[in-house]
């Protein structure tokens, strides 16, 4: 299976390796060939995926999701190029377990306006934490740059986490939700992120780190140029009434008929302390 190297462990070492990977977890199985004795699947080096005939995300269906727990060891994957009218696209289709310490390189696009694209993963149901995108992301529906979607599970306890990410690529969008980070966040927490690559949506709610957040941005910064056709915003496209901004900035210039230099529209029109806060989340220990 190429998951156990002579001498080595398990984990990924090669193209060979993460094109097995992928098939195991489309395939519907567990990531556990791949694990280490920590139950970790590690990323042991910088990979180039330009030779990749036939890229396909990991966990591209929502009956196939990745569920374990992926390091990349700060490490990058570059060469990515990917374009396809799913509804999920990205190097991580959908995760429901955690990704962090990994970066993405390359060129990814969406052309299915009702999908999700984000370089690292289309849609988050789980953690990501330390993950930066370096590729340039388009797309015609939810775009980010590091994730598409982050969403809480109705069945699930678990409030989504994108953590301590950063996007240098640049984001382009003809949807309603388009984020230098994340497309759209809905009753998760996107804190301590970063974006300084440039954002241009054609529609609406284009923003620096979140297009169209309903949950929790604290800790985030913008240094880039945002563009939209209306309703952009330096950190925040639109803040819906379950949306809440704590500690933000914005360092870069709006351009659309309609700006705010931190959120395009606001429909709470209140930026909220730690106090409040905690009315609303009730998982500390992820905040």
């Amino acid at each position: 299976c190429g998951c156990m190297h002579k001498d080595r462990g398990p984990g990924i070492y090669d193209v060979k390796d993460w094109e097995a990977f992928v098939q195991t977890i489309n395939a519907g199985a567990p990531p556990t060939m791949w694990e280490d004795a920590e139950g970790i699947v590690r990323l042991h080096g910088d990979l180039n995926l330009k030779r990749w005939k036939n890229p396909r995300p990991v966990g591209q269906e929502e009956l196939t999701p990745f569920r374990g727990t992926f390091d990349g060891g700060n490490y990058t994957i570059s060469g990515l190029k990917l374009k396809s009218d799913s509804l999920y696209v990205g190097l991580f289709g959908i995760n429901r377990g955690t990704i962090r310490r990994l970066t993405v390189d390359g060129r990814i696009e969406a052309t299915n306006a009702e999908g999700f694209v984000g370089a690292v993963c289309a849609e988050n149901l789980g953690r990501m934490e330390m993950c930066k995108n370096l590729a340039e992301v388009v797309g015609a529906g939810c775009v980010g740059g590091v994730v598409g979607r982050v969403q809480s599970d109705p069945s699930s306890t678990v409030v989504p986490l994108v953590s301590r990410c950063e996007n240098i690529g640049a984001i382009k969008g003809s949807g309603t939700q388009v984020g230098g980070l994340v497309g759209w966040s809905y009753r998760a927490k996107v804190v301590d992120g970063r974006n300084v690559g440039a954002v241009i949506g054609t529609g609406l709610y284009a923003g620096g780190v979140v297009g169209l957040n309903g949950g929790l941005v604290r800790g985030c910064r913008n240094e880039a140029p945002i563009r939209g056709r209306a309703y952009a915003g330096g950190v925040v496209g639109a803040n819906s009434n379950e949306g809440r901004l704590v500690d933000i900035d914005n360092h870069g210039p709006v351009m659309a008929e309609t700006i705010g230099d931190i959120v395009g529209e606001d429909f709470t029109q209140t930026l909220v302390d730690e106090d409040t806060l905690r009315e609303h989340y009730h998982h500390e220990h992820e905040m």
